[in-house]
């Protein structure tokens, strides 16, 4: 076991809530609980800034920079975290029972695995790679197909609400999917009003 597995396994056991940079810009990350991983990914159930769970993110562990399991921020989230169960919006979208459906029945290779589940079951998800430009980049919307190579993400732009669109993405440039997020689901009520898409 490497050093950066035995850091995962130890934060998973300790359900420890730590900041993940793997972002290029480092002004950017991601703050959670790790609730399954495996070679290459780790499946990661994230916290808003409001102390809210916004979701699960499953992130490339290549593209991983650090783990930090103490920060003053990782305080804040904390006490909001103790603040949102307090007052009854710690979960309001269920996350959690998604989550443990997840991680008890998803199969390894975790993001192979994770993308046939949104095809198959059209689950609106956001992917995240970094362009030519070195530049994080995302998408919201659900698959079209999945191959070895890559993924076609059929999507729509809010500010032009005209046309569906299809991007494809090569699977080796992913950074992270999200699923479950309160911008997956606001997506995908776009998508099923404007569009009358059926999930």
């Amino acid at each position: 076991m490497n050093d950066l597995t035995e850091k995962i396994n130890k934060i998973k056991v300790n359900k420890q809530l730590v900041e993940i940079q793997h972002f290029c810009n480092p002004k950017t990350f991601t703050v959670g609980y790790i609730s399954q991983f495996d070679e290459t990914t780790i499946i990661v159930k994230t916290i808003d800034p409001n102390g809210k769970i916004n979701g699960i993110i499953i992130i490339e562990r290549k593209n991983i920079v650090t783990i930090s399991e103490n920060s003053s921020y990782l305080t804040a989230i904390k006490i909001k975290e103790q603040l949102a169960k307090k007052q009854g919006y710690y979960d309001i979208w269920q996350i959690q029972e998604k989550i443990q459906n997840l991680v008890q029945h998803v199969s390894q290779p975790i993001m192979a695995a994770i993308l046939v589940k949104a095809l198959v079951n059209k689950i609106v998800l956001t992917i995240g790679w970094t362009d030519e430009n070195q530049q994080d980049t995302e998408v919201t919307g659900y698959l079209d197909a999945v191959t070895d190579d890559e993924v076609r993400l059929i999507y729509t732009d809010e500010h032009d609400l005209e046309s569906l669109w299809i991007v494809p993405i090569r699977r080796m440039k992913i950074n992270f999917i999200r699923l479950y997020s309160f911008q997956t689901y606001e997506y995908q009520q776009i998508l099923r009003t404007v569009f009358n898409e059926k999930f």
